[in-house]
């Protein structure tokens, strides 16, 4: 039997059998047509999926089979609809066998369109290959049928079915490309497509039914005993094609929607992982140091399975160097550090708590030192290696910063020595050593003498030179575990330990030390092109197993130095616990004195040495204060007045002092007696520069009215020298009200005699140094110093008044040089006022 067998220019065609299509059927017939066309494209989505990779091949294979199928049944669905008048049956055989070409058809058609990308000429090869698969099924399926008549077919028709089947195959696929940028949704664009395929499958099958014409046969029709079908069974194949096709065509979509719904939420997850990786990385490159992950295996080796760019300016190195392998980081990290880090990951990985390490490393770009702070806490790893995650920054500035805090918080700007927070710091930790281990160590105070004048004198420049070189010369004569700081302004201390086992065995080697320093100190030292010799005073204090401080040893240093000072200077002194008691003693005094000035009236009193002219007769006198302790007893002013000036106490004490004399000079216009006489009080140097002074002193004078003249204050030549035009200043403001002034202790400064003629003056005291040291004779040097200061007073209209007279022979010699007023032992000593008064009224007797 010919598959094809071609009408000839002779053969009649009005004597072939007529035919009709059943409507329903065809209707039918198309819809399988779409419906395979539909599960087809479904498939070439899911063949397109990546993650159906390795079945690839059997969704290309199920979808081929779907479509040629769908391609089978719809023929043989139209060929029921072509109602013969005749009984056909079908060839089994041929009829499974025309399925094979649709489905090989559709296997290439699938395989080349479900390209990612589709060009023109797969379109046109798809279109070629689906249009003769087609075409070749249904002349197949044609050749199946077994009916009493001749089966032609007309050339030009013949053609013509298959051109359409190709063109139209061609255009179905077409529609994707071109629809796919206005039709977003894929499953309306694969609906469309299925619908041009499907017209393009049974056009094509219509129209080569109207190219086949069934002749009546020339000779008696004898049935072949082959296997055939009938129109039951195969109407139920169709049915059955048909409904594999819808499950295939619902599987597939279910499949595709299946897959959208998982592209979209890995879309989305991409999407999101995508953010979260870009502002990680974005945070990562914000964060100021390096964001890493570090993977230690069991076999120990080591890697950063992550690292941020900061790498590159952290360690010098890229990410990709140390990804797979850290031990390059070995020759980076500074070898004094590097145990200490593998010892912190070691501890870390073993504890499983977080690895913090500060470490230095050699950067490999530049050679540059840095110091990095690494923090990361660990996770543990299923195949028993340790994560940790973390960062590393670079602390370098910080450390600087540090190191600096560090210099101005505990060491000296001008000699870099420790400064006094170190040295008490060092100190009693050097101290615990000696209690604990047994040794004796020494503090050696040293303070430089006439320092202030050596400022004064040179400038403070010459002063900072001279404390740069002693601490350089105490650094370089001191032991290398010597402890050399500087105090405060002038003040050094150097601390040696372990000098002996014991405290008498310790002694000689102090000393030494002590002697040794003093002697490298003595020598010149250049001050900016000045030659300076220096001289220190040193104390010495010896500690072991002492239950005190470092501040109380330092404290007994400092007492032992002011012995040194105060025994001349240039040398050292030995602490000794009588040193101590005195420092007590004058603890208490100042305690006593402070509270004194809130209740002076209580201890304080006035005593008063007159005053006598040259007729020895009584004409004033000087108000000397006088101290009486409930607990200390009397206390010498030589005692207590220093330590007032020192603690500025002698300001209050002083204007008691003049409070005192005025209300005593106001008494005394009450006596015929003592309404002439005048009342010296001394007046000290802070006291008279305080700012209200003349407004305090003025105060006072107002109680005695028209007698201020008889207050006189006594000011020292020292005291003057100090302002000279404040002093005139304030001298002139008293004057102006009547208050007298007088100069003590004349002669004794450092001023010249021409000074006295330009100072208010009323009165000159002669010290009693040069009384006492003109016992020599009217030649000696004294005595001509005395006649100078009388003769200038007295062309100056000034009274001379000479003090420390003890004998009537200087008197006598004092009266020949024209001094007419003495005050001293020889006529009466400091008296009670009320003495003071009896010795005068007797006087007036």
């Amino acid at each position: 039997m010919q598959v094809v067998t071609f009408t000839q220019a002779q053969t009649d065609l009005t004597q072939a059998y007529a035919a009709e299509h059943v409507t329903w059927l065809v209707a039918f017939s198309i819809l399988i047509a779409m419906l395979a066309s539909f599960a087809s494209f479904n498939h070439v989505q899911l063949i397109r999926r990546r993650e159906l990779t390795n079945s690839r091949v059997s969704w290309t294979l199920l979808g081929a089979v779907a479509m040629g199928a769908g391609v089978w049944a719809m023929h043989f669905t139209g060929m029921l609809s072509y109602q013969l008048p005749l009984d056909v049956n079908y060839h089994t055989g041929r009829t499974a066998l025309s399925v094979v070409p649709a489905v090989l058809a559709g296997y290439v058609t699938l395989t080349v369109i479900s390209k990612p990308t589709l060009q023109i000429r797969d379109v046109l090869v798809g279109g070629v290959l689906m249009g003769a698969g087609i075409g070749l099924m249904h002349y197949i399926g044609m050749s199946a049928m077994i009916l009493p008549a001749e089966r032609l077919y007309q050339p030009l028709m013949f053609v013509l079915s298959i051109l359409v089947a190709i063109v139209l195959a061609t255009l179905s696929l077409s529609v994707r490309p071109l629809l796919s940028s206005m039709l977003k949704h894929p499953l309306l664009l694969n609906l469309l497509a299925s619908v041009f395929m499907g017209l393009a499958i049974t056009s094509m099958h219509y129209v080569a039914m109207h190219a086949t014409i069934f002749m009546p046969l020339s000779e008696a029709y004898q049935r072949p005993a082959v296997a055939m079908l009938d129109n039951s069974a195969l109407v139920t194949i169709a049915v059955a094609v048909a409904v594999f096709i819808v499950l295939i065509s619902s599987l597939a979509v279910v499949m595709r929607f299946r897959l959208l719904h998982v592209e979209l939420g890995q879309k989305a997850a991409e999407a999101e992982a995508r953010a979260l990786e870009d502002r990680f990385r974005t945070i990562a490159e914000r964060v100021p140091g390096m964001v890493y992950e570090f993977r230690l295996d069991a076999s120990a080796q080591m890697s950063f399975p992550y690292t941020s760019d900061a790498v590159r300016d952290i360690y010098g190195v890229t990410p990709e160097e140390i990804r797979n392998d850290a031990l390059i980081l070995e020759q980076i990290i500074h070898p004094d550090d590097l145990s200490l880090v593998y010892q912190g990951i070691e501890e870390s990985a073993r504890t499983m708590q977080p690895w913090q390490s500060e470490y230095r490393v050699i950067r490999r770009t530049d050679g540059a030192e840095r110091w990095l702070l690494g923090s990361a806490a660990p996770l543990p790893d299923a195949d028993g290696a340790v994560i940790w995650s973390g960062v590393i920054t670079d602390i370098t500035e910080r450390k600087k910063h540090d190191e600096m805090i560090y210099q101005l918080a505990f060491y000296d700007a001008l000699t870099e020595l420790p400064n006094r927070r170190l040295i008490y710091r060092q100190l009693e930790q050097k101290m615990a050593e000696a209690q604990r281990e047994g040794w004796c160590g020494v503090v050696i105070f040293i303070d430089v003498d006439s320092f202030k004048r050596l400022n004064d004198s040179q400038g403070h420049s010459a002063g900072d030179s001279l404390l740069r070189q002693i601490g350089a010369r105490l650094r370089k004569a001191s032991s290398e575990s010597a402890l050399v700081g500087r105090l405060s302004s002038d003040e050094f201390v150097v601390v040696e330990a372990k000098l002996a086992d014991s405290y008498h065995a310790c002694v000689p080697h102090a000393k030494q030390l002590a002697t040794e320093l003093l002697n490298t100190l003595n020598g010149e030292f250049d001050l900016e092109g000045h030659r300076f010799e220096c001289a220190l005073s040193m104390g010495i204090c010896m500690f072991r197993h002492h239950k005190v401080d470092a501040a109380e040893i330092l404290k007994r240093a400092d007492i032992a130095m002011h012995e040194a000072k105060s025994a001349g200077g240039n040398q050292w002194r030995l602490f000794d616990p009588a040193m101590q008691s005195g420092l007590e003693h004058r603890y208490q005094l100042e305690q006593a004195l402070r509270s004194l000035v809130n209740h002076p009236d209580d201890q304080l009193s006035l005593h008063l040495q007159p005053q006598v002219n040259a007729n020895n007769q009584i004409a004033g006198a000087e108000a000397l204060l006088r101290w009486q302790h409930p607990d200390f007893g009397a206390i010498s002013p030589g005692e207590f007045i220093p330590l007032a000036e020192e603690t500025g106490l002698i300001v209050p004490i002083g204007q008691w002092v003049i409070t005192q004399a005025c209300e005593l000079l106001a008494q005394w216009q009450q006596s015929a007696d003592l309404a002439e006489l005048t009342l010296s009080v001394n007046v000290s140097a802070r006291q008279f520069y305080q700012p209200d002074f003349v407004e305090s002193v003025l105060q006072q004078v107002a109680k005695i009215g028209p007698v201020a003249n008889h207050l006189v204050l006594e000011l020292t030549e020292s005291l003057i020298l100090e302002d000279i035009e404040e002093a005139v200043k304030r001298m002139l403001a008293l004057k102006a009200h009547g208050v007298r002034f007088s100069m003590d202790d004349f002669g004794t400064g450092y001023s010249s005699l021409s000074y006295l003629a330009t100072l208010p003056f009323d009165e000159v005291k002669i010290d009693q140094s040069f009384i006492s040291k003109a016992n020599q004779g009217d030649s000696s040097r004294e005595w001509i110093i005395i006649e100078a200061i009388i003769g200038l007073a007295d062309k100056l209209r000034m009274q001379v008044i000479a003090e420390g007279v003890e004998s009537k022979q200087q008197q006598q010699a004092l009266l020949r040089r024209n001094c007419r007023a003495f005050q001293g032992f020889y006529f009466s000593k400091p008296l009670t006022q009320e003495a003071f008064a009896s010795l005068v009224t007797t006087q007036r007797v």
